[in-house]
């Protein structure tokens, strides 16, 4: 009776075992597939939201903005800013360094950002961009023209005509007019043997101050052809070829200016 009691007591202590064994594998295995669905729904997510079809980004309206460059300031025009070659060049280079040489950044400005937006899907495929796809409107490149490129051009062409003046007036107040005098006489009363010193005969004289900005300016208007021929082909490519040349087209807006005036 004893043994039968014990025997029974191991049956039913196995039979729970076998219940707590069978139960938590079934608690397992349920776990094991939720984990498994949640690991598919989220990669249907993320697959779904890479392979869904991109949408345009619409780019933020805002104010236009007046980026377009503007002419230096012209300086006071007077004699003495011409004989100090300093103040003169000086402006010259600013002037154009701020215009010409940036011609190419000055007509990229003058394009307006597309109001469409980025579209991703743009990336995707690849087509050749047409030579023109980079021209610039008409209206933008008039304006520029009439507010920004003539007026600076025919600003540096006001001072190098005037200083060109200035250097074929007579210049009373040359400091150096007295050297100059001095050297004249010594000149007048050298004695020249050239057979004992053949470079006495070698003498040259002080360079007037009027002489020297008259190179100057031919220098400088040298300078100023060069750079607008170079210009005025950039604008033509970027705004539509002009027939005219660049000197053509700067007269005609100083007719039309004058026109108005």
């Amino acid at each position: 009776m004893h043994g039968a009691t014990a025997l029974q007591l191991r049956l039913a202590h196995a039979h729970a075992h076998a219940t707590t064994i069978d139960t938590s594998s079934s608690f397992l295995s349920l776990n094991t597939s939720y984990i498994q669905s949640l690991g598919f729904f989220s990669g249907f997510k993320l697959a779904t939201f890479f392979w869904q079809k991109t949408s345009r980004v619409e780019a933020p309206k805002s104010a236009p903005i007046d980026i377009m460059a503007h002419p230096s300031p012209q300086p006071e025009l007077k004699p003495s800013f011409c004989f100090s070659t300093v103040q003169l060049r000086d402006f010259l280079r600013i002037s154009r360094s701020s215009i010409d040489d940036s011609i190419t950044q000055n007509l990229n400005a003058l394009l307006t950002p597309a109001s469409s937006g980025f579209d991703p899907s743009s990336t995707s495929f690849r087509t050749p961009r047409p030579s023109n796809s980079r021209r610039i409107p008409q209206t933008s490149c008039q304006n520029f023209k009439n507010q920004v490129l003539f007026p600076s051009w025919q600003m540096r062409s006001d001072v190098l005509n005037y200083c060109a003046s200035v250097a074929t007036s007579p210049d009373p107040d040359d400091p150096e007019s007295v050297l100059r005098q001095v050297e004249s006489e010594k000149d007048r009363e050298r004695i020249v043997d050239e057979r004992l010193d053949p470079y006495s005969s070698r003498f040259y004289p002080t360079e007037t101050r009027t002489e020297r900005l008259a190179e100057l300016v031919r220098q400088e208007r040298g300078v100023e052809n060069i750079v607008r021929a170079r210009s005025w082909g950039l604008v033509g490519e970027r705004c539509g070829e002009d027939y005219r040349r660049w000197d053509e087209a700067l007269n005609d807006w100083r007719k039309g200016r004058e026109g108005k005036e």
